[in-house]
Protein backbone atom coordinates (compact mmCIF):
# COMPACT_ATOMS: atom_id res chain seq x y z
CA UNK A 1 0.00 0.00 0.00
CA UNK A 2 1.46 3.46 -0.76
CA UNK A 3 0.15 6.95 -0.18
CA UNK A 4 0.19 9.98 -1.64
CA UNK A 5 1.74 12.74 0.62
CA UNK A 6 2.35 15.78 -1.08
CA UNK A 7 0.31 17.60 1.25
CA UNK A 8 1.87 16.39 4.17
CA UNK A 9 4.77 17.65 5.99
CA UNK A 10 6.94 15.83 7.97
CA UNK A 11 10.54 16.48 8.78
CA UNK A 12 12.80 13.33 10.42
CA UNK A 13 12.97 14.20 14.23
CA UNK A 14 14.97 16.73 15.08
CA UNK A 15 12.47 17.18 17.67
CA UNK A 16 8.61 16.49 18.49
CA UNK A 17 7.62 19.63 20.02
CA UNK A 18 3.91 20.27 20.68
CA UNK A 19 2.05 22.80 18.26
CA UNK A 20 4.90 21.97 15.57
CA UNK A 21 4.25 21.02 12.46
CA UNK A 22 6.70 18.05 12.86
CA UNK A 23 4.36 16.87 15.99
CA UNK A 24 1.51 17.40 13.68
CA UNK A 25 2.16 15.49 10.95
CA UNK A 26 3.00 12.65 13.18
CA UNK A 27 -0.40 12.64 14.90
CA UNK A 28 -1.73 12.72 11.54
CA UNK A 29 -0.06 9.80 10.62
CA UNK A 30 -0.61 7.85 13.74
CA UNK A 31 -4.34 8.62 13.53
CA UNK A 32 -4.05 7.01 9.80
CA UNK A 33 -1.78 4.22 11.13
CA UNK A 34 -3.01 2.69 14.23
CA UNK A 35 -6.62 1.83 12.65
CA UNK A 36 -5.98 -1.88 12.18
CA UNK A 37 -6.00 -4.49 14.56
CA UNK A 38 -2.75 -6.01 13.39
CA UNK A 39 0.81 -5.12 14.26
CA UNK A 40 2.04 -3.34 10.82
CA UNK A 41 5.34 -1.42 9.37
CA UNK A 42 5.67 1.00 7.15
CA UNK A 43 8.55 3.38 5.80
CA UNK A 44 8.37 6.72 5.64
CA UNK A 45 11.47 7.64 3.25
CA UNK A 46 12.97 11.19 3.68
CA UNK A 47 15.03 13.54 1.15
CA UNK A 48 18.20 15.28 2.06
CA UNK A 49 15.95 17.93 3.43
CA UNK A 50 14.26 15.68 5.32
CA UNK A 51 10.82 16.33 3.94
CA UNK A 52 8.68 12.83 3.30
CA UNK A 53 9.01 11.69 -0.39
CA UNK A 54 7.32 8.23 0.26
CA UNK A 55 5.29 6.33 2.89
CA UNK A 56 4.72 2.81 2.16
CA UNK A 57 3.50 -0.06 3.76
CA UNK A 58 6.21 -2.89 3.97
CA UNK A 59 4.66 -5.45 6.30
CA UNK A 60 1.80 -6.60 8.21
CA UNK A 61 1.19 -8.96 10.45
CA UNK A 62 -0.55 -10.38 13.10
CA UNK A 63 -2.28 -9.47 16.34
CA UNK A 64 0.96 -9.90 18.54
CA UNK A 65 3.81 -9.98 15.73
CA UNK A 66 4.97 -8.58 12.63
CA UNK A 67 7.79 -10.19 10.12
CA UNK A 68 9.98 -7.64 8.41
CA UNK A 69 11.88 -8.61 5.32
CA UNK A 70 14.74 -6.10 5.36
CA UNK A 71 15.59 -6.35 1.54
CA UNK A 72 11.87 -5.01 1.08
CA UNK A 73 12.53 -2.17 3.85
CA UNK A 74 15.47 -0.95 1.59
CA UNK A 75 14.03 -1.88 -1.83
CA UNK A 76 11.21 0.74 -1.14
CA UNK A 77 13.55 3.31 0.12
CA UNK A 78 16.10 3.26 -2.65
CA UNK A 79 13.79 3.34 -5.07
CA UNK A 80 12.54 6.92 -4.17
CA UNK A 81 15.86 8.12 -4.19
CA UNK A 82 15.51 8.96 -0.30
CA UNK A 83 18.37 10.33 1.80
CA UNK A 84 16.95 8.47 5.00
CA UNK A 85 14.23 6.96 6.85
CA UNK A 86 12.01 6.78 9.42
CA UNK A 87 10.29 3.31 10.53
CA UNK A 88 6.62 3.50 12.06
CA UNK A 89 5.13 0.43 13.25
CA UNK A 90 2.16 -0.32 15.12
CA UNK A 91 1.37 -2.04 18.69
CA UNK A 92 -2.32 -2.18 18.27
CA UNK A 93 -4.02 -1.90 21.82
CA UNK A 94 -0.47 -2.42 23.44
CA UNK A 95 2.21 -0.16 24.58
CA UNK A 96 4.01 1.96 22.45
CA UNK A 97 7.55 0.93 23.49
CA UNK A 98 9.52 -1.56 21.62
CA UNK A 99 10.03 -4.87 22.14
CA UNK A 100 13.09 -6.65 23.05
CA UNK A 101 12.63 -8.43 19.18
CA UNK A 102 12.04 -4.77 17.72
CA UNK A 103 15.04 -3.60 19.13
CA UNK A 104 17.34 -6.28 17.78
CA UNK A 105 15.55 -5.88 14.30
CA UNK A 106 16.43 -2.45 14.71
CA UNK A 107 19.53 -2.46 15.80
CA UNK A 108 20.23 -5.08 12.31
CA UNK A 109 18.44 -2.07 10.53
CA UNK A 110 20.88 0.42 11.56
CA UNK A 111 23.99 -1.63 11.10
CA UNK A 112 22.87 -2.14 7.20
CA UNK A 113 21.62 1.21 6.73
CA UNK A 114 24.90 2.52 7.78
CA UNK A 115 26.96 0.11 5.29
CA UNK A 116 25.03 2.07 2.39
CA UNK A 117 24.84 5.11 3.90
CA UNK A 118 21.46 5.96 4.39
CA UNK A 119 20.30 7.90 7.61
CA UNK A 120 18.00 5.69 9.83
CA UNK A 121 16.52 9.01 11.71
CA UNK A 122 14.24 7.04 13.49
CA UNK A 123 11.65 4.18 14.53
CA UNK A 124 8.22 5.05 16.42
CA UNK A 125 5.96 3.06 17.61
CA UNK A 126 2.21 3.47 17.75
CA UNK A 127 -0.56 2.01 19.39
CA UNK A 128 -4.47 3.25 19.98
CA UNK A 129 -2.84 6.40 22.42
CA UNK A 130 0.57 7.05 22.54
CA UNK A 131 3.06 7.58 19.75
CA UNK A 132 7.22 6.55 21.27
CA UNK A 133 10.31 7.85 19.67
CA UNK A 134 13.22 5.69 20.07
CA UNK A 135 15.64 8.04 19.20
CA UNK A 136 13.91 10.28 21.45
CA UNK A 137 12.92 7.91 23.98
CA UNK A 138 9.79 9.67 25.30
CA UNK A 139 6.01 9.23 24.74
CA UNK A 140 4.02 11.45 23.31
CA UNK A 141 -0.45 10.97 23.08
CA UNK A 142 -1.84 10.94 19.66
CA UNK A 143 -4.89 12.97 20.26
CA UNK A 144 -4.22 16.71 22.23
CA UNK A 145 -5.56 16.64 26.22
CA UNK A 146 -6.03 12.86 26.47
Amino acid sequence: MKFKIQTLYVRAPSRYKEGTKDMEAIRKLAELICKTDQESVWVLSLNNKRLAVSLDLIALGGIGTCDLDVKILFRRVLATGAYGFTLIHTHPGDTAYQSENDKKAMKQIRFAAQAIELYYFDDIVIDVNEIYSTMWDKKYKIKKGK
